[in-house]
């Protein structure tokens, strides 16, 4: 992360670079996101339990179904 103070010799540069960023600077991420985001469509409430207990270390269950 790089840190610029702000100040008035500064803000249109700053705010020039910060509107203007390509949205795939992260191509890495983009295809990490992107294939979780493809798993849990495909594998629905499993997929994402796999993932809640991978990234927040939470073991759940799924929630059973209420009859209506």
């Amino acid at each position: 992360m790089k840190i610029e103070k702000l100040n008035a010799g500064n803000l249109s540069a700053l705010k020039e670079a910060m509107t203007h960023r390509t949205p795939f600077a992260f191509p890495k991420e983009e295809a990490a996101v992107r294939e979780i985001l493809e798993n849990i469509r495909k594998g629905g409430d499993r997929a994402l339990l796999d993932y809640t207990k991978r990234f927040d270390g939470a073991d759940l269950l799924p929630a059973q179904r209420l009859r209506t």
